[in-house]
């Protein structure tokens, strides 16, 4: 049974990210806004809030209008691969990526149309250009930057890197700090087994996952 309904969900999954990658690849092109945000940013929020519902995620946000409201930064913890999912399912956002994920299948497509920067961290140059690619960012689409840098399977926050204050401060932009919290985390986080499998995993519950993003006070 379990595994009848993951191969459902994932069928399911295919097939949004498939209509919803050529719907933003179309509409990329077009610079009309809707909020504040572009209509193919408004197309991967519509995905990732039927990624949450096809995966019975259910989500709470705290406090949402500062989410919305916010045109700054933010600053979350970094614990599961859903963060980005549940990040711009509350609104559209811009991210600060990894350079490997501008590779994944759709995944990437959207992450480019929507304006995400992407880094190369073992790479001076390639840090410094991302850089200054967030500072001359403008508009009100606010910019998701995880300070721990990835994921590292554990509940304890890893130490910030300085470098995403920095971003911030030369851009002249404010900071949200926030958080994640999902209930069981073991079944949202990933660190050893792979993106894949974690899905997989999360594919196969029965039970709803509880999952909270709240806005921090500075």
């Amino acid at each position: 049974m379990r595994t009848l309904i993951a191969i459902l969900r994932f069928i399911t999954l295919f097939i949004v990210m498939f209509l919803g990658t050529f719907l933003v690849l179309i509409t990329s092109w077009i610079p009309l806004k809707y909020k504040g945000s572009r209509w193919c940013a408004w197309i991967a929020t519509g995905m990732a809030r039927a990624f949450l519902r096809i995966f019975n995620i259910r989500v709470e946000c705290r406090e949402r209008e500062r989410m919305v409201q916010h045109t700054g930064f933010i600053f979350p913890n970094h614990d599961a691969f859903l963060d980005a999912v549940l990040a711009i399912a509350v609104r559209p956002v811009r991210f600060l990526a990894a350079a490997e994920v501008a590779e994944v299948p759709f995944v990437g497509t959207v992450a480019k149309a929507i304006g995400t920067v992407f880094v190369n961290r073992e790479n001076k140059a390639s840090r410094q250009q991302a850089r200054t690619d967030l500072a001359e960012i403008t508009g009100d689409q606010p910019i998701v930057l995880f300070p721990e840098g990835k994921i590292d399977g554990k509940r304890t926050l890893s130490p910030f890197r300085y470098g995403a204050f920095e971003i911030a401060q030369q851009a002249k932009k404010s900071i949200l700090p926030a958080v994640f919290i999902y209930e069981p985390f073991e079944v949202s986080t990933w660190h050893e087994d792979g993106f894949v499998s974690a899905a997989w995993r999360l594919a196969q519950r029965l039970t709803p996952v509880k999952a909270k993003l709240i806005p921090l006070n500075t």
